[in-house]
């Protein structure tokens, strides 16, 4: 027996081994007959109950599909790190990994982990840096999370974490950012003497001092639409204005005032504003949190000793793409033009069938 699957597909999933169900929206259905279909045109997809494998009409015979491996284009971002607290440091960016083209095996379930983006660091006097983000992996490539802010402006106890994209500075003279993963990211940016923090590194580019704006993401259109993924974290604002995300949804540094502290919305998720104050005083704010499934770092608390938390990055993601239409399940499952994409918010599995 066979169930041919006709017109448009989306939302293919695999309900048993005698089931395969298509998502209303695909404008499909399905239709069972107790051999191939006698007419057939280019493209047809049924699923074979006898060996449980998609097989697909090519003009001239049927092809399993399941026999063949694919090759996928795929976008593999960790989880930003959070920001330092007490004139904190940006929370570097999440690592971002991407490829135009890997070999994936039929029948294989490949492992998705998303990682989500590290806490910001307490409100409070020498506390704790941020947080560093959670690694995101797939098909044995493994994206770093992002290091954690510095914190404490009067010391050098918490300083800044190495991650995919490194975290900023703490705001003075003596701190430096710490270092990204070759391939994945960009340092964060070095204290500026009294009281400039560092941005947290990006995707694409360092992290700033004075301003403290997170470094830049890089852009990638995976998803159907061309977004910036991996923006550093904002470093806190003193004696000159906080730093804004990076491209890529980094939250600002705390606080928000005179186009300082802005998160950033050239990203799936925008990061957030951090919340307003004013410079050169104990303002006590905290930072903008990173935007979720961007891998963009939080931004840096302000001065001085409650309410100052560093903001929270935020959190990765995992895109897979191919040509043609749906051949795997996991993850949210859409079409775009001739390409199907599956994106994967959250850990799953992929599956080639």
């Amino acid at each position: 027996m066979t169930i041919s699957i006709v017109s448009k597909l989306a939302d293919l999933a695999v309900q048993s081994a005698n089931l395969i169900a298509i998502g209303a929206g695909g404008g499909g259905g399905i239709a069972s007959s107790n051999g191939r279909p006698a007419s057939n045109t280019n493209g047809t997809i049924i699923w074979n109950t006898a060996n449980n494998v998609l097989e697909t009409w090519t003009g001239t015979g049927w092809v399993s599909l399941a026999s063949q491996t694919l090759d996928v284009r795929y976008l593999i971002v960790a989880g930003g790190g959070g920001g330092g607290s007490t004139m904190g440091g940006g929370g570097g960016a999440g690592g971002y990994l991407t490829a135009n083209s890997t070999t994936l095996q039929p029948r294989v379930d490949y492992a998705i982990v998303v990682g989500a983006g590290g806490a910001g660091a307490p409100a409070g006097v020498s506390q704790v840096r941020g947080t560093s983000g959670q690694n995101s992996s797939a098909f044995s490539f493994v994206a770093i999370g992002g290091g954690g802010g510095a914190s404490e402006y009067s010391n050098n106890n918490s300083p800044a974490a190495v991650g995919g994209s490194g975290g900023g500075a703490a705001g003075s003279a003596s701190t430096t950012g710490a270092a990204g993963t070759a391939g994945q990211g960009f340092r964060g940016g070095n204290g500026g003497g009294d009281y400039y923090p560092g941005g947290g590194g990006g995707a694409g580019a360092i992290g700033g001092t004075n301003p403290a704006d997170g470094g830049a993401g890089l852009n990638n259109d995976i998803t159907g639409t061309n977004f910036y993924w991996s923006g550093g974290g904002g470093g806190a604002g003193y004696s000159g204005r906080a730093g804004n995300g990076g491209a890529g949804g980094g939250g600002g540094g705390g606080p928000k005032v005179s186009g300082g502290g802005l998160g950033n919305t050239q990203g799936l998720n925008p990061g957030s504003d951090a919340t307003p104050g004013t410079l050169l005083s104990q303002t006590n704010v905290p930072g903008g949190n990173g935007g979720t499934n961007t891998g963009g770092g939080g931004g840096g608390g302000s001065h001085y000793n409650s309410n100052n938390y560093g903001g929270t990055g935020g959190s990765g993601i995992v895109v897979v793409r191919y040509e043609g239409p749906v051949r795997a399940t996991g993850g949210t499952i859409i079409t775009s033009g001739n390409y199907t994409i599956h994106t994967f918010l959250s850990s799953g599995t992929f599956r080639l069938l």
